[in-house]
């Protein structure tokens, strides 16, 4: 198994009941892509193998993957060929800290009943949620998000990038 590199995407599942009630919710409209509920930024890996990732969860951390799905699993997609990994990557590192973005959660909630042409948008400034954490960090790197970032949930993004990816655990 080749090692990922810094810029690539972790898709996570994670085995809490915040998980599984975001796994619920994507169903509704991404049915085939519903595994996943969290994503993470790789950052680094060591000569060790020690794979770090950026990942939003209260706030914007850097963690070991094997802490982002305690008791779950997670597969790495790479980051498209067109992205500068370094201004992604200082984009990622530049939002440690800020805080998770629980209004934008819940204007997905409410869009996913809507119909697609109506959007509501809340989200607070300062604020990403795990997945737009992602999408802006590739952005930053020259990719163009073909849905809106700020929005984009783990399901709709896997679909974005066709569902591979490799399983580490």
């Amino acid at each position: 198994m080749q090692l990922p590199q810094h810029g690539d995407a972790v898709f996570a599942h994670t085995s809490n009941t915040y998980g599984w009630v975001i796994r619920l919710g994507q169903a509704i409209r991404w049915w085939k892509y519903r595994s996943w509920n969290h994503m993470a930024y790789v950052d680094s890996v060591d000569e060790d193998g020690t794979i770090w990732v950026i990942q939003m969860a209260r706030r914007c951390e850097r963690v070991k993957i094997q802490d982002v799905a305690p008791k779950g699993h997670v597969k790495i997609i790479t980051c498209p060929p067109e992205v500068n990994r370094e201004m992604a990557s200082a984009y990622a590192t530049k939002q440690l800290g800020i805080k998770y973005g629980v209004l934008t959660i819940i204007s997905i909630a409410v869009n996913i009943f809507m119909p697609n042409p109506l959007r509501l948008d809340i989200r607070k400034e300062d604020t990403l949620i795990c997945s737009a954490l992602v999408a802006r960090a590739w952005e930053h790197g020259g990719w163009d998000c073909p849905v809106d970032p700020f929005q984009v949930t783990p399901a709709e993004f896997d679909k974005l990038l066709g569902g591979g990816g490799t399983q580490i655990y």
